[in-house]
């Protein structure tokens, strides 16, 4: 008999947690905003999670509304205001505290990304670097973007239009001769437009080039732990595609490890991001 088990990480909790009252944040560091969401959901009874979290700052004020009759989720709602101008990533790091042995979960913020380490990790075929895939994806690339929102319109007697950001352009592809290619969001729940121009800016910068999604798989030493989530790798490969020698730097934002078995060492893959 057997049984199969599934489960999430503590960031997928946040998908199951809406406001329970509305939330106002005025010209406070973004940084501050997420604070405040996660003491509104931890101080809800059966919602407190133990999860901590430090006093980074970003550098960067907003002032974010959030009303209850959205029924936003927590989860939906970060990953709105990360996505923003001049946004952030974040991640809830769970780790045993070396002194005390406690269990920690803690959040983890990071402008405009996470990094952690002071040096490259290095990794080189031949060497502890099985084998890679260095895919690349055009098929979202886009040089217009504009991001839609809710209406404004309180007027249940009015006719209710989104609001729509500025259209946002990058000149300098067009002038360089690339086709034009226009891409569209939608953000529920925000009709500012100043917010949905932001968030225009931001799905531009993110897609003007083709994705690049690297994948690497390695054989699991004492470097590799689940802490490097944002540590920078750098990799060095010499082979028939890379006759030259290929040497370039990512940053690992995800991981997966496979458990060793029979004849087979225990191999971690790496999935990385361009910097």
């Amino acid at each position: 008999m057997t049984a199969e088990i599934q489960a999430g990480t503590f960031d997928s909790y946040l998908d199951h947690r809406i406001l329970s009252s509305g939330f106002e944040a005025k010209d406070v560091d973004q940084f501050d905003v997420v604070r405040g969401l996660f003491d509104h959901l931890q101080a809800q009874p059966g919602g407190d999670l133990g999860i901590e979290y430090g006093n980074e700052v970003s550098g960067v004020r907003r002032t974010q509304n959030y009303a209850y009759t959205d029924v936003a989720r927590i989860r939906e709602i970060l990953d709105g205001l990360a996505a923003q101008r001049d946004g952030f990533e974040w991640r809830v790091h769970c780790y045993r505290d070396p002194v005390s042995a406690r269990r920690v979960k803690r959040l983890q913020l990071g402008h405009p990304r996470i990094h952690v380490g002071a040096q490259d990790i290095v990794l080189d075929r031949p060497g502890p670097l099985l084998s890679y895939s260095l895919p690349s994806d055009a098929t979202l690339q886009s040089n217009v973007w504009v991001a839609r929102g809710d209406s404004a319109n309180r007027n249940q007697a009015a006719d209710s239009v989104p609001t729509v950001s500025e259209r946002k352009v990058s000149i300098e592809d067009l002038n360089a001769g690339w086709p034009r290619l226009e891409g569209t969001s939608d953000h529920s729940s925000i009709s500012d437009r100043d917010i949905l121009n932001g968030l225009a800016d931001a799905e531009l910068a993110r897609s003007r080039r083709p994705q690049l999604i690297p994948e690497v798989t390695i054989r699991v030493d004492g470097r590799m732990t689940p802490a490097l989530i944002g540590a920078t790798v750098r990799l060095r490969v010499t082979d028939l595609w890379h006759p030259e020698g290929l040497d370039a730097r990512y940053r690992v934002v995800g991981m997966t490890v496979s458990p060793p078995e029979r004849a087979k060492a225990e191999t971690a893959k790496l999935y990385l991001e361009g910097l």
